[in-house]
């Protein structure tokens, strides 16, 4: 019978097995203590919404700071972390998705650059493209936007493909793996109480809808929702449930999927301008004004239109414009539309599905009745270009959209349409009164060639 005691070398074997499973024992036991820890501190930071008047988040009297990367190698978390965000922690807010068209999309990034701010995240600029914001498109933040700005409050900010230069860094010197959490910020009218949600996530799901793939990420096994009333009222109350919502995310990186339709930080000190469009597109777009000045510049959404009021529509344009370019000694006339005038069977916005015959007939008028260019037709000649120093392809439809914007903008006189034949309130229309306003009250553009602000036909 083999003997039950143990020789001095199986007994040295089996006192370094208990140790090592003591170890795992204590660590695992650590990491759950942790864990609890960061969740009971989320959930105490919900407990005291409503419960406590916080100090006003939204009054800024702070200069303008821009991120400054240092190029140079290195090697440990914390250099990396000082090279990309000016401290030895990296905390970001990446919104990942911005639900709606370039135009309102650009009003929502004043609103993320807050949130970030008031959360001391620093803000990683989505990709652009297709006259859309996010993680899946190809084009860097500065394609749309000049991130040179100096009128915005005191924020931080890296662009996306910073953001994953950092990660990767992280990466290869095997840093302890950033966490991120998914939040969704949402709205509806059916809810009577903001509210805020925590459900499962599918990652799998969640990393291809968002093209996540790519990055070095520890997620959070639970989304975040923060729901909020669709209401003009109680503003103040709503800003500070959303940023104490957002406040009390304990994770390196907060994914953000924005579905606000209307949200505002009400006792702004100063009201917030849009983001500036980049530089380039402006000089372009000047230089084509500059072109066929004295021009009409019009603007007609036909998407949300009556169908069957769009011939009647049309010849009412006609007439107008007509009238107008003999009475103010106009020669010129410049279309933006999302309605294909030149030519394709879909129309220059994502959202506008259905092109009928009553569309085309209205087009047809158009086309019959009326010399005009488009951007697409100045973009063959080269006279609009002859002082700009560079040229741009155009086939992206928020660049498309953005010119056509800004061309209105310079117009001599701006047109849009009535009720029934256009949407009246538009964030694009808005938009461009607003910096016709300012060319004329600031600039000083009105003795020069803006002879109205907006006018309908």
């Amino acid at each position: 019978m083999k003997s039950l005691v143990l020789n001095p070398p199986e007994r040295a074997i089996r006192y370094k097995l208990v140790i090592r499973a003591i170890a795992i024992i204590v660590c695992l036991a650590f990491w759950n203590i942790v864990d609890y820890n960061i969740h009971a501190l989320e959930e105490a930071s919900l407990q005291r919404i409503y419960e406590e008047d916080p100090p006003n988040y939204y009054y800024f009297d702070e200069p303008v700071q821009e991120m400054f990367i240092d190029e140079e190698i290195t090697d440990t978390e914390e250099l990396i972390n000082l090279k990309y965000c000016g401290s030895s922690k990296c905390r970001f807010l990446f919104p990942v998705l911005l639900r709606e068209q370039e135009s309102r999309a650009r009003i929502h990034m004043i609103r993320i650059m807050l949130m970030a701010r008031k959360t001391n995240r620093v803000l990683v600029l989505p990709n652009v493209g297709g006259s859309r914001l996010g993680a899946c498109k190809l084009f860097s933040f500065d394609y749309y936007y000049s991130i040179d700005t100096k009128k915005f409050p005191d924020f931080k900010f890296i662009t996306q493909s910073q953001f994953l230069s950092w990660n990767q860094e992280m990466r290869e010197i095997n840093a302890k793996m950033p966490t991120a959490k998914a939040v969704y910020l949402d709205s509806s009218y059916k809810i009577k109480k903001e509210q805020i949600k925590s459900e499962k996530l599918n990652l799998e799901k969640y990393k291809i809808d968002n093209c996540m793939q790519p990055f070095y990420l520890d997620y959070e096994d639970k989304a975040r929702t923060i729901l909020i009333r669709k209401t003009f009222n109680d503003r103040d109350a709503i800003a500070r449930f959303v940023i104490d919502g957002l406040r009390s995310v304990q994770s390196d990186v907060l994914l953000m999927n924005y579905s606000f339709p209307r949200f505002n930080y009400p006792n702004l000190q100063r009201e917030m301008p849009p983001l500036n469009y980049a530089n380039y597109l402006i000089e372009q777009a000047k230089n084509a004004a500059s072109s066929i000045r004295p021009y009409v510049g019009i603007h007609w959404r036909m998407e949300s239109a009556k169908a069957k009021n769009l011939v009647n529509c049309s010849v009412s344009l006609v007439e107008y414009i007509k009238r107008v370019k003999q009475e103010h000694k106009i020669k010129n006339v410049y279309i933006a539309t999302d309605y294909p005038l030149d030519g394709g069977d879909n129309s220059h916005s994502d959202t506008f599905a259905t092109l009928t015959e009553n569309h085309h007939k209205a087009a047809n008028i158009l086309n019959n009745s009326l010399d005009f260019y488009t951007w697409m037709r100045l973009d063959s000649s080269p006279s609009a270009f002859a002082g700009s120093s560079k040229r741009w392809d155009h086939e992206d439809s928020g660049i498309l959209g953005t010119l056509d914007k800004l061309m209105l903008v310079y117009a001599d006189w701006f047109v849009s349409g009535p009720g029934g034949c256009a949407r009246v309130q538009s964030s694009y229309t808005a938009q461009v009164v607003k910096e016709r306003k300012r060319h004329v009250t600031t600039i000083g553009q009105s003795t020069d060639n803006l002879l109205n602000i907006k006018d309908i036909w």
